[in-house]
């Protein structure tokens, strides 16, 4: 019997729990985040696989090893380290009006943070509120910093 093809999300631990089809692409991932560079751009076109990538590094750097048995990266020489990661998806947030997306955005940005284990101040500027959970996650981080993930 075939295994069966994830249609309805892009959520790597979801897609691996449930032991559906998911093609491998943790090795170009190792090579990825542990070459030269700290920062990263990658612009896909649309329903090209951005979500899932995304959600498949941040189970990576969340040191979920039990997620990649099998898989490329499991073969590597990556620690599984658990590093303070700060995951964004604004797909959510994405409205058809500007006015729409100005409400969902500091909802989006809290959720982040507070996942992250930061906190969140209403009060406060998203973008403050951002740099102020990097710092945060920063010095809880042991030295290895803080992935950022949008």
């Amino acid at each position: 019997m075939l295994q069966p093809i994830a249609i309805d999300t892009s959520d790597f631990p979801k897609i691996r729990r449930q032991g559906k089809i998911y093609v491998d692409k943790t090795g170009y991932f190792h090579k990825l985040i542990t070459g030269d560079s700290d920062c990263h751009f990658l612009a896909r076109p649309r329903r090209f696989g951005k979500s899932l990538m995304i959600s498949t590094l941040k189970a990576i750097f969340e040191g979920r090893r039990e997620l990649f048995d099998g898989l490329a990266i499991s073969k590597t020489d990556w620690k599984w380290e658990a590093y303070p990661v700060l995951y964004f998806n604004f797909g959510f947030a994405a409205r058809s009006f500007v006015d729409e997306f100005r409400c969902s955005f500091p909802i989006e940005v809290e959720r982040g943070i507070v996942a992250a284990g930061g906190s969140y101040n209403p009060n406060k500027q998203p973008s403050d509120n951002f740099g102020e959970a990097i710092q945060t996650l920063s010095a809880t981080s042991n030295g290895k910093g803080v992935v950022i993930l949008i």
